[in-house]
């Protein structure tokens, strides 16, 4: 469930924490160019894992996270 790396809150895409009210956020590097970003939920004592993107190109994560 904690795989990958947690992302700073400043440094989170306004658009996850907007569109589905985020509380924490995940990076996983799925490759040279490929990432996947992910949250998780607690749920009647259970912890969810919801994907959020999974990016195949590397300059698509960067304009999303504001980085180019």
């Amino acid at each position: 469930m904690l795989a990958g790396d947690k992302i700073e809150r400043k440094k989170w895409a306004k658009v996850y924490v907007q569109k589905y009210g985020i509380y924490n956020l995940f990076r996983i590097e799925a490759g040279k160019e490929s990432r996947l970003i992910y949250t998780f939920i607690a749920e009647h004592n259970k912890k969810i894992v919801c994907v959020l993107e999974f990016f195949s190109d590397h300059k698509e994560y960067e304009r999303r996270f504001g980085y180019s």
